[in-house]
């Protein structure tokens, strides 16, 4: 009875800790994310309360929901014990941040480079272009999220992954658009059924990728 005390005690503090450091990760992100939107040239505080703007809500939402699933990848045994396990979450938990924040720039630069996401998305609340946005997050989440079960190739083998998810995304988009030539002014127009194919395709393509990379590293 005691030794099943003991391991609960022991099962309890590890969730504890494991929910204490995801709460650090997403404070740390909150923060960065903040920056970086009044660096593009708006508040997300004032974007979200004070305007209601819904397309806004959904492309921080998707960030951090994409951040979320990455960060399950790593809540797994190392096999380097209790502190090892700490040492891990922590490291790759805030690598995590500036990969979903990167996916941004891709989608904005090189997926729907045909205007300004913050245009479209801040000053017209087009949920439209918010929703493939989001597909782009949620999908770098979960690809990154299959990449760190095989934690074990190291730092540079997950930027390797983030950076090959990114290629994929953007290729598939090509992809797409030359099925559905006119996609870009449907998106320019809200048009939200247009942007639910989109984001199917691509989240398809994240499930894809994902179970390509999902596993232990052994080598490229």
């Amino acid at each position: 009875m005691a030794e099943v005390l003991a391991t609960l005690i022991r099962v309890g503090e590890l969730t504890l800790i494991l929910a204490a450091m995801a709460g650090v990760v997403l404070l740390v992100y909150r923060t960065v994310f903040g920056f970086v939107a009044r660096m593009t040239g708006y508040s997300l505080n004032d974007q979200t309360i004070v305007h209601k703007n819904g397309a806004v809500g959904i492309r921080f939402g998707a960030s951090v929901l994409g951040l979320c699933i990455a960060y399950s990848g790593i809540l797994h045994p190392s096999g380097l014990g209790f502190l090892g396990d700490i040492d891990i979450i922590a490291k790759y938990g805030l690598m995590l941040i500036p990969f979903i924040l990167g996916s941004f720039f891709v989608n904005d630069y090189l997926i729907l480079h045909s205007f300004s996401n913050n245009r479209e998305v801040v000053e017209e609340q087009n949920y439209a272009v918010a929703v493939v946005e989001a597909a782009t997050l949620i999908g770098t989440g979960y690809i990154m999220r299959c990449a760190l079960a095989g934690w074990e190739g190291g730092f540079w083998v997950s930027v390797g992954w983030f950076i090959i998810g990114q290629i994929f995304f953007i290729l598939i988009a090509r992809v797409y658009c030359l099925m559905a030539k006119s996609i870009f002014e449907e998106l320019d127009n809200h048009n939200l059924a247009a942007a639910f194919s989109f984001s199917g395709f691509i989240l398809g393509g994240a499930i894809i990728m994902g179970h390509g990379v999902h596993g232990e590293f052994t080598s490229w």
